[in-house]
C-alpha cells in the first residue's frame, strides 16, 4: 500500500483499498498512508484514504507530525486543504518540537499554505514551538519578507513576541541576519519596539552591530530614538 501512497498510483491505491487494505496501518516509526500521500502532495491519493473508514486525520507518527505536519512542510497546498476539509482536523497540533503546521509553512516559506491556515476561524496566529518562537520570529530569521507582510497584516500577531531561548524578539532575528527588507518590513509597523532587548541586554541595533551589518545598523538608526542596550553608541 505504501508503496503505491508515495509514488501516486490512484488506481492501485483505490483497488488495494476495495480489496480490504487497512488503510490505518503504520509502519514502526507510526507513519501510515495518510502520511505518505500528504508528504508527497498526491492530494486524490489523500482524498481516497479520508474517505476510509477508521483513517484518523490526526494520527502521529513517533516525531509527533500529523498529516497536515506533512503537508504545509513540504509545501503542497492543495493536500492541506484536502486535509482541513476533514471533520475533527486538529489544525494547531503540534509535533515533538511544538511545531504547529503553520510554524511549518512560516518556517519553510509557503505563503500560499500560510494564508490558507490564516483562513481557519481557530488557528492559533501566536503558537510558538519548544523554544518559544511564533510563526513571525520564524519567518523573519528565514528572510520570508512574504510571510512577514502577511502576518503583520494580522491585528492578532504579536509582533514583539521573545522567544525562551535568547529572548529575542522577530526584529533582533532579522538584524542579526542581516536581513535587510524584513527589518524594514518590520520597522513600518507602528507597534514594534525597536529597543527591545533580549535576555542579554542588546537591542536589535546591537545585534546589528555584532554582525557588522551596518545597511541594518542605518535603518535602526534613522528611525530615531534607538538605543544600545550595551552602551555601544
Amino acid at each position: 500500500m505504501n508503496e503505491a501512497v508515495e509514488s501516486g498510483h490512484i488506481s492501485v491505491v483505490e483497488t488495494l483499498l476495495e480489496s480490504g487494505a487497512n488503510a490505518s496501518l503504520a509502519d514502526r516509526g507510526g507513519v501510515t498512508a495518510l502520511h505518505y500521500a500528504a508528504g508527497y502532495g498526491h492530494v486524490d491519493v489523500v482524498i481516497a484514504l479520508l474517505g476510509q473508514d477508521g483513517v484518523d486525520v490526526n494520527a502521529k507518527e513517533m516525531d509527533g507530525y500529523a498529516a497536515l505536519h506533512c503537508a504545509a512542510s513540504m509545501g503542497f497546498v492543495d493536500a492541506v486543504k484536502a486535509l482541513l476539509g476533514q471533520d475533527g482536523v486538529d489544525v494547531n497540533a503540534s509535533n515533538s518540537l511544538g511545531e504547529t503546521a503553520f510554524l511549518l509553512a512560516a518556517l519553510e516559506g509557503h505563503l500560499d499554505i500560510v494564508k490558507t491556515l490564516l483562513r481557519q476561524a481557530d488557528v492559533h496566529i501566536n503558537a510558538t514551538n519548544n523554544l518559544g518562537e511564533n510563526a513571525l520570529h520564524l519567518a523573519a530569521q528565514k528572510g520570508h519578507l512574504d510571510i512577514v507582510h502577511t502576518l503583520l497584516g494580522h491585528d492578532r500577531m504579536d509582533i514583539n513576541a521573545r522567544d525562551k531561548l535568547l529572548g529575542e524578539t522577530a526584529l533582533h532575528k532579522a538584524a542579526e541576519k542581516g536581513r535587510l527588507d524584513v527589518v524594514n518590513a518590520l520597522l513600518g509597523n507602528d507597534g514594534v519596539d525597536i529597543n527591545a532587548m533580549d535576555s542579554s541586554g542588546n537591542t536589535p541595533l546591537d545585534v546589528a552591530q555584532r554582525g557588522d551589518f551596518q545597511d541594518v545598523v542605518r535603518a535602526l538608526i534613522a528611525v530615531g530614538d534607538v538605543t544600545s542596550g550595551n552602551d555601544e553608541l
